[in-house]
């Protein structure tokens, strides 16, 4: 199997038909969640130890449906240094080879499901030393026009059984991956690499969020517990400590306010207020305006 460290996409043909993937149904209204994240058995662990945990960065996977797959290594080595700016764990790139399968499915969910059970194979027999492997997989439409795009990005977070602990997937549906416009009229291997580049650095950026999302969580649980019980002064303390967490959530920001107001504490609340205008003065979402 050749391992391209420069595109061009359609390099590499791994013998896939032309299936019947289709591109996520685009819809007026985007939703602000980085991805949809299916649950998974391993997600709290993962969570809990993504800070420390080596994991292992497998090729980027480029797909033109109905055409080929190419494995990107230039955005293996973005992966692993994103990871550390973003201290999710110590990423390392793996040097093995492997082959990703054929696109399965007639939809985005259906490749997902289909691209975890291969690649979770594929983990298994690397034997990685890892806690954990990270494979991005990038879905591009055949050519229709002079603009290419992606219209899909499968982020793959297994164990090193290969068991699922926090993949995810993002399309138009989600608002990050819209505003990341990643499209291109540039077909040379060099605006290629920069597409595959830009969609890297935004699944990394959806990870981030993930993981922030997924740990702020069981705050919000505890504080909705003791709001139920009219413990505010320890209800307000866990919406805070979301924040601290996640502190992008305007919704948490806002929950929050009246918590500090019902336990009494005015000087907490003014100060949040103020934070709170600082941290979404620019912001363009609904609910932080």
């Amino acid at each position: 199997m050749k391992v391209a460290k420069v595109l061009p996409i359609a390099v590499v043909a791994m013998g896939i038909g032309a299936v019947g993937v289709t591109a996520a149904h685009e819809t007026e209204k985007k939703v602000g969640s980085p991805g949809f994240r299916p649950s998974s058995a391993g997600a709290d662990t993962f969570v809990k130890a993504v800070g420390s945990a080596p994991i292992a960065v497998f090729p980027t996977i480029v797909r033109t449906i109905g055409g080929g797959t190419s494995y990107d290594l230039a955005s293996q080595e973005e992966i692993v240094r994103l990871l550390k700016d973003n201290r999710l764990g110590g990423g390392k790139a793996l040097e093995r080879k492997f082959d990703a399968g054929k696109l399965e499915g007639n939809s985005q969910w259906e490749a997902f499901q289909a691209g975890m059970d291969t690649l979770g194979k594929e983990v298994a027999k690397a034997e990685v030393q890892c806690d954990y492997a990270l494979i991005v997989e990038l879905l591009i439409p055949p050519y229709r026009s002079n603009e290419v795009g992606v219209w899909g990005i499968h982020c793959y977070v297994l164990d090193r059984e290969g068991a699922n602990a926090f993949s995810f997937l993002l399309n138009s549906h989600h608002k990050m991956f819209v505003d990341a416009a990643l499209r291109t009229q540039d077909r040379s291997a060099e605006g290629q690499e920069k597409l595959v580049a830009s969609a890297v650095r935004t699944a990394m950026k959806a990870f981030k969020r993930q993981v922030e999302e997924a740990a702020k969580q069981p705050c919000v649980e505890r504080g909705q517990a003791h709001l139920t019980k009219g413990e505010f002064d320890q209800a307000s303390a866990a919406y805070s400590e979301a924040i601290r967490l996640d502190p992008t959530d305007s919704m948490t920001w806002l929950q929050t306010a009246p918590l500090l107001v019902l336990a009494g504490d005015v000087e907490g609340y003014r100060k949040h207020c103020g934070d709170m205008l600082h941290q979404f003065a620019k912001s363009e979402e609904l609910a932080a305006a």
